[in-house]
């Protein structure tokens, strides 16, 4: 995707979302960190669930939608 095309209010919702998301995230457990990745070439956020220097989740925020990885630990 070009720099043209990018779309900056759909970057805004996934980033909002994936905010939100952290929050929750740190209601259920204090101990959690959370490290947010973003892409020059598209409007995808990803956070990743971070327990005991373990990634143990990442959501990913792509066209206004939540996904899912699981990947252990707890």
């Amino acid at each position: 995707m070009s720099k043209n095309n990018f779309n900056h209010n759909m970057f805004s919702k996934n980033l909002n979302d994936a905010y939100f998301e952290i929050i929750e995230q740190k209601r259920i457990d204090l101990d959690v960190r959370c490290q947010i990745e973003t892409n020059v070439n598209d409007e995808t956020v990803k956070v990743y669930l971070i327990k005991k220097n373990k990634i143990i989740k990442i959501l990913t925020f792509k066209e206004g939608k939540k996904y899912y990885k699981s990947i252990g630990g707890k």
